[in-house]
């Protein structure tokens, strides 16, 4: 699935979101802890203990375990291509299994934007995202995201620009009191 895709995707999981995502070193690589909200209330807790196997939930709600069940059955085959041989072992992809879903769509969105914003507040970088770049890359400017560099970003890369990243983050550092939004 190409890094489009998975925007084209990712409205499906805009009510579902994560919250105390803890991650660890495990036997078999890493292990985590989180709480998987919906619409802000927490309806499950999901382990991976970092020794090899598939997640562990624990469902506190009944009726968003199968929502979220819905929505994994509804997407599409997930394809690596970046693998040269998934295509021979793999003819017609795989289905997405409620792991994947979780990490494709809710912990690795959360682990990105970790990255981004740390990426924008050092020095006062700009942080740009670009269609041509591989899913999670980025391109730091080294100078402050002020309108002028902001303009010139916009004329130097054009279509190619997905988004400049510091602007997710500008309302939550210079919150305008007292005003309204």
């Amino acid at each position: 699935m190409t890094s489009q895709d998975i925007l084209s995707l990712q409205p499906l999981f805009s009510d579902w979101s994560i919250t105390r995502f803890k991650e660890f070193r495990g036997h078999d690589g890493g292990g985590f802890n989180l709480n998987l909200l919906l619409k802000g209330k927490m309806v499950a807790q999901v382990d991976n203990d970092g020794w090899g196997g598939g997640f562990s939930y624990r469902w506190l709600d009944k009726g968003a375990e199968e929502a979220f069940t819905v929505i994994v059955a509804s997407l599409p085959k997930w394809v690596d291509e970046e693998d040269p041989e998934f295509p021979q072992l793999f003819p017609e992809g795989l289905d997405y299994d409620m792991d994947m879903a979780i990490e494709e769509f809710l912990i690795d969105p959360f682990v990105q934007n970790k990255q981004w914003k740390a990426a924008c507040k050092r020095n006062g970088n700009t942080v740009i995202r670009l269609h041509s770049l591989k899913k999670g890359e980025y391109i730091t400017i080294y100078q402050a995201c002020t309108p002028d560099v902001k303009e010139g970003i916009r004329k130097k890369y054009g279509e190619d620009l997905i988004e400049i990243v510091n602007d997710r983050y500008i309302a939550e550092w210079f919150p305008l009191k007292g005003r309204k939004k």
